[in-house]
């Protein structure tokens, strides 16, 4: 007589045609309808939100953010405004909320310096040199650095990724089968 586990295993495969092609289709669906309504509950949800789990996402939202805020000082934006169009730019909630709380810190008359190590959100390195950029006076070139870092550490999570998960995913799948 045949193991619980073989007649598990039987009745998959007698199901396959059925669970193979709805399973994956419902869980597409599903994740749509989620999003979609995430985005109807939350309209100042970003998109880049929804991908954050990516490796390097984070980091690609934070050197877009350095990138434009880099840009709008270069060009003698106001602070305030510069970083509120920086946060909003970068795509991802967390830095857009920054970016308000940095940019009505500095209009309510703090310095950079302590703006800067009072607003949550913003990553540790970034709010360093954003601190030295400002005290040395150049700000615009260490936002110029943190973007250069910021996309060097994305490009070296997505090369990560790139080489891990396939393979992974053959052997899981792989695995499956031979199982």
């Amino acid at each position: 007589e045949a193991s619980w586990f073989d007649r598990v295993l039987s009745r998959l495969h007698d199901t396959a045609p059925r669970w193979g092609i709805a399973g994956p289709t419902a869980l597409w669906v599903g994740w749509g309808l989620i999003t979609v309504i995430r985005k109807l509950i939350n309209p100042d949800r970003h998109l880049m939100d929804g991908i954050s789990w990516l490796p390097g996402a984070k980091d690609v939202a934070t050197s877009r953010f350095s990138r434009v805020l880099s840009a709008l000082v270069e060009h003698d934006i106001p602070l305030p405004e510069a970083v509120r169009l920086s946060g909003r730019a970068s795509g991802r909630t967390a830095l857009d909320y920054a970016g308000e709380q940095l940019a009505a810190s500095i209009e309510s008359g703090a310095p950079l310096n302590e703006a800067v190590k009072s607003t949550k959100g913003l990553p540790p390195f970034l709010r360093w040199l954003m601190s030295v950029g400002d005290q040395q006076g150049s700000l615009a070139a260490s936002l110029s650095q943190a973007t250069e870092m910021y996309e060097q550490r994305a490009m070296s999570k997505l090369n990560w990724f790139r080489r891990v998960v396939p393979p992974t995913i053959v052997l899981v799948f792989g695995g499956t089968i031979t199982l």
